[in-house]
This record gives structure tokens, C-alpha cells and sequence, in this order.
């Protein structure tokens, strides 16, 4: 008998396929994407696109800003998620078979898509600063400068693409002569739009303020033992040399020489050091309301700034403390760091053994050592004689600021 070596398969087939509970399924399961939006507590939507405009998917985002999108099939997709106040948001995502997809926390941006940010971010506008845009997207270049207005009207205004790169076409920059202390209405229309073709969402408004005429920067960081230490001061418009000395105020009270200026149509810069030294102690420096700046603007407040620096003291000797070898034909400096009231520090001077002595006061901190006192004794020291210089506390700078408390030191002639 002949075996039928089919009739197997073909019992099995049929048993298959007329089985209702059995069936062969080749469709793919659908995946889902999540995630979560800041600010919290923002009314919008999260959706799934296969192109910018052909929705797959979409879901509410929650009070607490989480979103879950269900039933998507797997492919290539772009995420965007739309709320009140804030920008669209756009992410390239691909969704796997049957997988849950978590892009994680989503910073919203209040600007309309595609600009991703604007400096300044407080919108407090600097008298030579340009309004930076950062868009996600290269953008038209022709359609951004026409789509810019700005009210009022300030001069010299313009747009330009690639501020300091020409071929940048992410970063856009509006740049004006701007005026003092005023407001300013900046839009950009839909017009704008990228290199694709997309136009921006929605019109872009934000007023901005520029800063009033006065001092930009004022930098006094002296260390304590900075006695000759160079004060700059800018102002953000030129200001005459006559004007700025006029509206000097220096406490306590010390001469200062204007040892750099420079100025321009939106700038200028002071460079101050004292004539001897700054004081010891405390020093305040004010620029006082009223200095006017070319154009007519007026500095409405004063400005001041404060350093601290060491007491009066003295810093060396000539001969050193303790010297054994000293010339008796040797001339005897005491130097301080800060400028010395003459009289003062000499008649606060004794020696011992005594002698007379004339005396000379340099009162400059640009010396090796600092100011000093320069004692010339009247006839020749004694040979083979150890000299004793007593300083008391009744010395004092040039701003009556005591000596803190005896000095003393000795030397030994040969």
C-alpha cells in the first residue's frame, strides 16, 4: 500500500483554519508618548504629526502639566505641544513598537515658535545693546527685517542677521540708537519666516526699556593695602571733563589727578588715582546727581562707591630693625603706607641717645616703600653707638588718623 506523505499537512491545515480560537495576527502594536510641562497649570495639548500639519495623535496636558498620548503606531513622528502663553513646542521623537515613550520635563517658551529665546531676557535694554532673537530654525532673512517694526521710531534702527557672523541664520539682532530711559514697542508680524517656508505662529510683542544716562560701571576693588589704587568710572554717554570734576565728591576729602579720559558718542571713562595716597580707612566716592551728558540727558540719582583700606601704620625702616653695620654718615627713613602729616610724625619722633635732625616728607605712594619720612641728623651719628627710634601714637596721615600705638625700632653704628 502506497503512503500519502501530504495527507498529514493537509489534515493540519484544515484543522487551522477552521479552529474559530486560532488565527495568525501581523499587525504591530501601538506605542504611547508622555511627559511633562513646565510651568505647571498650563491649558494645552500635546500631539503626534507625521508631517507639520497631518495629526496622529493627541492628548491633554493635565493640571499638574503631564500629558499621555496612547494609540500611536510605531514610525518617525514629530511631537508638538500647544499652550496658552507660551510658544509651541516641537521634538523629533520615533515610537517603537508596543514601547511607552517618556521625552521627560518640557520647559515651555513664552516666545512664538520658532524663536527660542531673547536677550535681554528682563527686556532692560542697555544704550548700546542690540535685541538678540534665537530662533530653533534658520530663518528668511528678507522676511524677518521686513516682519520688524519698532515704536517709536528710533534712529539708525536695522536689523541684521549674524551679528558678528554673516552666515548665521539662526540669530537675528535689532539694533538702534537707542534713547534714555524710554520704552519701546518691538513686534514681529507672521510674515517672518524659516528657510522651509514656515511662518512664525503667531506675532511677536514685548516692550522694552532702555537705561537712563549715568554711570555704567564704577570699579574700585582695591586690596587693603592699595594706597595708589586706580579708580575707572563709566558713564554710558560723554560727559565733559569740567562736568564730572564738578560733581566729584570724595570723603574724607583727598586730591585726586584724572590720569585717563576717553569718551565717545555713547561712552565715557575716568581714571582716578590720589595725588599722594587714598586714605586709610574707609573712602567713599560719589558722582552726585545733576552731571549732564552731551545730548541733554540728565543723571537723575548719585552714585557712589565705597573701599576699605588698612590702617595707618608703618611698613619699613632705613636702617632695618636690629641692623649691626650702619653708617654713621646714614640718613634715617621711616616709611608708612599712606601719606604722613609732617609736623606731626617729627615731633612725635625721640632718639636715644638724641641728636638733632632736619627732616623731609615724601608724600607719595610711588616710591619703592611707600611715603616717608627722610631724618637728617645735623652732624655725623657716633661711632660704636646702638640708637634707639621711638614713634608714638600721636602721629598721624594726612587725614588726622592716629598712629594705633608706639612704634619703635633700633641700630648699630660701626
Amino acid at each position: 500500500m502506497r503512503f500519502n506523505f501530504l495527507l498529514p499537512f493537509i489534515l493540519l491545515l484544515g484543522f487551522i483554519s477552521c479552529d474559530p480560537k486560532v488565527n495568525v495576527d501581523f499587525e504591530l502594536q501601538d506605542g504611547t508618548v508622555s511627559g511633562r510641562i513646565y510651568p505647571l497649570n498650563n491649558i494645552g495639548k500635546a500631539g503626534v504629526y507625521q508631517s507639520v500639519i497631518s495629526l496622529v495623535a493627541e492628548a491633554e496636558v493635565a493640571s499638574d502639566g503631564t500629558f499621555i498620548i496612547e494609540d500611536v503606531p510605531p514610525g518617525n513622528y514629530l511631537l508638538r505641544i500647544t499652550t496658552e502663553g507660551f510658544g509651541s513646542y516641537e521634538l523629533a521623537i520615533i515610537v517603537e513598537e508596543g514601547t511607552a515613550l517618556d521625552v521627560g520635563e518640557i520647559q515651555l517658551i513664552e516666545y512664538p515658535w520658532p524663536i527660542l529665546s531673547v536677550e535681554p531676557d528682563d527686556l532692560q535694554l542697555g544704550i548700546d545693546d542690540a535685541i538678540a532673537l534665537d530662533f530653533l530654525e534658520p530663518m528668511d532673512h528678507l522676511s524677518v527685517v521686513s516682519a520688524v517694526e519698532v515704536y517709536p521710531v528710533p534712529q539708525d534702527f536695522g536689523v541684521d542677521f549674524g551679528y558678528y557672523d554673516y552666515y548665521d541664520y539662526y540669530d537675528c539682532y535689532i539694533h538702534a540708537y537707542w534713547d534714555y530711559n524710554t520704552q519701546y514697542l518691538i513686534t514681529m508680524d507672521t510674515t517672518a519666516r524659516t528657510l522651509l517656508g514656515r511662518q512664525i505662529e503667531k506675532q511677536l510683542e514685548m516692550i522694552v526699556q532702555t537705561e537712563p544716562f549715568g554711570i555704567s560701571a564704577f570699579y574700585a576693588t582695591l586690596s587693603p593695602e592699595d594706597f595708589d589704587g586706580r579708580i575707572s568710572i563709566y558713564f554710558n554717554g560723554w560727559v565733559t571733563l569740567e562736568d564730572f570734576t564738578e560733581h566729584l565728591l570724595i570723603e574724607p576729602q583727598t586730591e585726586v589727578e584724572i590720569v585717563r579720559y576717553a569718551s565717545g558718542s555713547r561712552y565715557t571713562r575716568f581714571e582716578l588715582e590720589p595725588t599722594y595716597t587714598w586714605s586709610p580707612g574707609t573712602t567713599n566716592m560719589s558722582i552726585t546727581a545733576g552731571v549732564e551728558e552731551f545730548g541733554g540727558a540728565i543723571m537723575l540719582q548719585d552714585s557712589t562707591v565705597s573701599f576699605e583700606l588698612e590702617p595707618f601704620r608703618v611698613i619699613n625702616t632705613s636702617p632695618a630693625d636690629g641692623a649691626t653695620d650702619v653708617s654713621r654718615y646714614n640718613d634715617i627713613y621711616i616709611y608708612f603706607n599712606a601719606a604722613i602729616d609732617g609736623n606731626s610724625v617729627a615731633n612725635a619722633l625721640t632718639f636715644e641717645p638724641d641728636f638733632e635732625f632736619n627732616y623731609e616728607i615724601r608724600n607719595t605712594a610711588y616710591s619703592y616703600y611707600g611715603t616717608y619720612i627722610k631724618i637728617e641728623p645735623h652732624s655725623y651719628l657716633e661711632a660704636l653707638v646702638e640708637y634707639h627710634v621711638s614713634l608714638d601714637s600721636s602721629a598721624t596721615d594726612l587725614w588726622g588718623h592716629p598712629f594705633g600705638s608706639d612704634f619703635e625700632f633700633s641700630f648699630r653704628t660701626y
